[in-house]
């Protein structure tokens, strides 16, 4: 048996899948924005992982701090701490002489996400992996993102889209640095109710691909719970409208359990050097129905500011969307 890979590192070491019924309108109304939401140190959030990968994900803010990114900026960040115990099928060999085996996988990373906006500057952390039958081991995995993620932009609704392009660096154990640049594509389709362990909701529908992890997947973002409630995640690619032929899914995360703050926030204004807004509904227009961007110049880049890879992707990916609030249009 081959080196066994850390699931899903960069899905978010922080969310859950399952299947949907058809969607239902969460109102009549056309549906409401979301802007961002505060968060404070103590907000947890818990998912259950289904599918391939099978397990509990918990992630916590554990402090606020500066950190410094890839960019050699340092940023006010809140650190987010994220643990999860799994259970990942993987297949051993090819073709008609492949068999199917189950790994234990535990990941115990910190994610860095910037105060202004979550957009992430890096994942930091340790999996442990048990294949049956033999002796664990433990790796350092790493991820940075340069620029910083910027995964969501306040406010929104159905009819938004938007992307960005990181040069992204990774690196699992004693391996050479990955690098590669990765770019990050998210549609809201939808808006509707969605019922997990810890309830039901209304929610934004978003279909969201990556290209540093290879797959597509579905997720559902709650204002009363401000985390994403609900992820699909597939190995093969879906469509701006979700509507293309998906597959099997590959890991699904449901929320179980939650408390977060949903203090007062500003929605951030954002740099068009990190995030680009690609559609709009027409007659979306001015700082209540569209997110607010500016153009930074070089003076003020160059200066200081204040298998494991789809478990760890699993893990991190709640973490990132971590926060947001609804409202009506203003």
């Amino acid at each position: 048996m081959g080196p066994v890979r850390p699931w899903l590192f960069v899905m978010t070491v922080l969310l859950a899948f399952f299947v949907l019924p058809a969607p239902t309108s969460a109102q009549d109304e056309d549906p409401p924005f979301a802007h961002i939401q505060g968060i404070e140190r103590g907000d947890f959030w818990t998912f259950r992982v289904s599918g391939k990968a099978k397990g509990e994900v918990h992630n916590e803010v554990a402090s606020m701090e500066v950190h410094k990114g890839a960019d050699g900026r340092s940023y006010d960040t809140y650190r987010i701490h994220a643990f999860s115990d799994l259970l990942v099928q993987q297949e051993v060999g090819t073709g008609t002489a492949s068999t199917s085996t189950e790994v234990q996988e535990r990941i115990d990373v910190d994610k860095w996400v910037r105060v202004d906006d979550y957009a992430t500057l890096e994942v930091f952390g340790t999996t442990t992996v048990k294949p049956h039958g033999q002796d664990a081991t433990t790796q350092e995995i790493q991820r940075t993102y340069e620029p910083p993620l910027v995964e969501d932009i306040y406010p929104y609704t159905v009819g938004y889209a938007w992307e960005s392009e990181v040069h992204l660096r990774q690196r699992n154990g004693d391996q050479s640095w990955e690098v590669k640049n990765a770019l990050h594509m998210v549609s809201v389709v939808g808006y509707e109710k969605v019922t997990v362990p810890a309830g039901t909701f209304d929610a934004w529908k978003m279909v969201v691909r990556f290209s540093a992890e290879g797959a597509s997947y579905e997720r559902w973002y709650s204002e009363k719970a401000c985390t994403t409630v609900k992820e699909i995640r597939y190995s093969r690619d879906i469509g701006k409208d979700g509507t293309r032929e998906k597959g099997e899914p590959e890991a699904t995360l449901e929320l179980t359990d939650h408390s977060c703050s949903r203090s007062a926030k500003e929605d951030p204004v954002y740099s068009t050097d990190e995030v680009t807004l690609t559609r709009v509904p027409p007659g979306m227009t001015g700082p209540a129905t569209s997110p607010t961007f500016e153009q930074r110049d070089d003076e003020e880049r160059e200066g200081v500011g204040v298998g494991v890879w789809l478990a760890l992707g699993v893990v991190i990916g709640v973490s990132v969307s971590l926060i947001g609030y609804g409202r009506r249009r203003r």
